[in-house]
Parts: C-alpha cells; structure tokens; sequence
C-alpha cells in the first residue's frame, strides 16, 4: 500500500518535486510489521527513539490512515507537543494536515463509501470514516484522553511535551493499551526518557 498508493511531501529545494512517492527504507517497512504486533496482537505501548528527518510522523500517520480505512473498529488518537502542530489549516506539518495531504491523493475507488472528501475532511482536529472508524486530535492537555476509548494514540515528540509528559502518560492509562511515542532525545528528566530505560516498554 505505502509503495503503491502513499505520498510524502517535502518543500525543500532537494529536488525538482515536492510531491514525492513514498518509497519506505527496510527500516521503516520493519516498523510497520512491528506496529502490528503492537498493537493489534501484544496490545502494548511502544516507544520510538529516531533522529530527525528520518520520516517516522510521516509513517505513523500513514500507517493510521491504512488502519482507519482497512481496519474495523479502528480509532487513534494523535497528538503532538503542542495544540497548533496537531491541527492548523492549510499549515502541512501538522498531524492533520499531512493526513488531509494523504487522504486527498488516495484513488477516489479507495475512499471509503459514503465518505465526501470535501466535507469530511474540513472539521477540526477529526476525520471520521462513515463506518465508524476515526482519526482523532487532542492538545496535549494534562487530561488528555480521559473519558475517551481508542485503539492507539499517537504522542508525536513526546520527550518535549510539557510537564515532561507525566500527566499526559498518566491521563491515558484508561484510554488505550497502545501508546506509540516516536521522539527525538531531550534529556533525561521527562517521561520519554523514563520509559526508555524502564526495561519494561517495547523500543524500536
């Protein structure tokens, strides 16, 4: 599917396209297989530690929007370490916006039925798939999450959230067996860095 049907977009002047097919590296494509086991079979967390433009958000939002349209019973909720990078219309980096970019570019015979892409990709913060399935976006709030069941969350950047993400990953106890927390570094006094040295969390 990511080989044949999904696009990265990159405005650098690299090369002579922005819009560019993406083609995963082994590493990536050993992601997904792991992603899987995660969180469908082990129904566990996983943490992610990458080094920065290495496509990791890209992917994960990707393999969401894969989930959302080909998994039953599918909801994730996505987000990142600050309210503007989950969702700011018609700004690309964010988490919502690189699905909408996505969704946009699927074969309209792979939409899923009854699904208006100029309608229902315009709420905030929500793509909902008519059979139930959703793509959900919180701020990264103390409470984040609580009250709400999903099938994954996604905590994008996770060792720069504020507080050091320790409310956040409490919030979420009840919400989710599978939090997927993809980041960069950022020392050790925050939750990220607890989780990477627990012995305990799952790390790719």
């Amino acid at each position: 599917w990511f080989e044949m049907y999904a696009w990265g977009y990159d405005p650098r002047a690299r090369t002579s396209l922005s819009e560019v097919p993406f083609i995963l590296f082994p590493r990536q494509a050993e992601l997904l297989t792991v992603l899987a086991e995660t969180v469908f079979h082990k129904r566990t967390s996983i943490l992610i530690e990458k080094a920065r433009d290495e496509g990791a958000t890209e992917e994960l939002v990707r393999w969401g929007i894969h989930s959302w349209r080909f998994r039953k019973g599918f909801s994730m909720l996505l987000s990142s370490r600050t309210e503007d990078e989950v969702d700011t219309k018609k700004k690309q980096g964010t988490l919502f916006e690189r699905a909408r970019f996505q969704i946009r570019r699927l074969p309209y015979w792979m939409l899923p039925e009854n699904f208006d892409i100029e309608k229902d990709l315009l709420p905030d913060k929500l793509i909902a798939n008519p059979n139930g399935n959703t793509l959900v976006g919180q701020a990264p709030v103390e409470n984040i999450g609580r009250g709400d069941r999903v099938t994954c969350a996604l905590f994008d950047e996770f060792a720069f959230w504020r507080f050091g993400g320790y409310p956040q990953f409490r919030s979420m106890s009840q919400t989710t067996d599978s939090i997927i927390m993809p980041s960069s570094v950022a020392g050790k006094l925050n939750q990220y860095a607890d989780i990477a040295f627990d012995g305990v969390t799952d790390k790719f």
